[in-house]
């Protein structure tokens, strides 16, 4: 929340990355409302302002203690399975969304488990998920579907048990509720919109050379590096082939 009054984030204006990052670019169509927030006084776009705001970002990324867990899902929809009627997707087969996040499930299982083990003396902790997704969210219950079959069934490698024992719920954040207001935020999900595209693009090594932060007067600030530093864990499935 100081990061966000330190640049003018009016409370209860989602940190919407793409559109901040399209500032960047003079060919893109801007968001008014971020023009406004990184204009100077005469009314033009302050990119000093901007250099310093990913600095910052950057820097509280790297000092905040936390861990990133990356799963890539690679599927395609002219796989046989996929390229069926839609009737039959819909009431026969389980959508990537659903395969991705249970396979995350599983691989945050291992860590949490982990943990548990390495301190055994100490009082179990229960994990609660929080899922960056407005009330509009297309691959809402595919993860409600994925996170329920998970404790009530297990993961790939961990029995039902075990999985209850790690997490205790699931609840989708929207943008309306980030930066809300100052006693509760849930601006880390901002955190994690900025993260997930680099770790996507570094994971699949695509399109990679848009990880990097150009700006007009020739100053780059890549952040692979810092988000690298924070990845622990990091895994890439394969679709079915057939």
């Amino acid at each position: 929340m100081e990061f966000r009054d330190d640049y003018g984030i009016p409370l209860g204006q989602a940190m919407h990355f793409a559109d901040i990052k399209h500032l960047l670019n003079p060919k893109s169509a801007h968001n008014e409302t971020w023009e406004n927030i990184f204009s100077n006084s005469n009314e033009e776009l302050d990119y000093e302002k901007l250099y310093h705001f990913y600095q910052d970002l950057l820097s509280l990324i790297q000092d905040l203690p936390f861990i990133i867990q990356v799963t890539g899902y690679r599927w395609n929809p002219s796989h046989h399975i996929r390229s069926v009627s839609s009737t039959y997707r819909k009431h026969h087969i389980y959508y990537h969304p659903y395969i991705a996040f249970r396979e995350h499930l599983n691989l945050m299982s291992y860590y949490l488990l982990d943990l548990h083990h390495t301190e055994k003396k100490r009082r179990k902790k229960i994990t609660k998920l929080r899922y960056d997704g407005d009330i509009g969210l297309g691959e809402r219950d595919d993860i409600k579907e994925a996170y329920h079959h998970s404790i009530t069934l297990g993961t790939r490698h961990f029995r039902p048990q075990t999985v209850t024992e790690l997490f205790d719920e699931i609840r989708f954040i929207g943008k309306n509720e980030v930066a809300k207001n100052n006693t509760i935020t849930h601006a880390g999900c901002e955190i994690v919109d900025f993260v997930t595209t680099i770790c996507a693009r570094d994971l699949w090594q695509v399109e990679t050379e848009k990880i990097l932060l150009k700006f007009p007067d020739s100053k780059v600030i890549d952040p692979l590096p810092t988000i690298r530093s924070k990845i622990l864990h990091s895994q890439k499935i394969d679709d079915v082939l057939f």
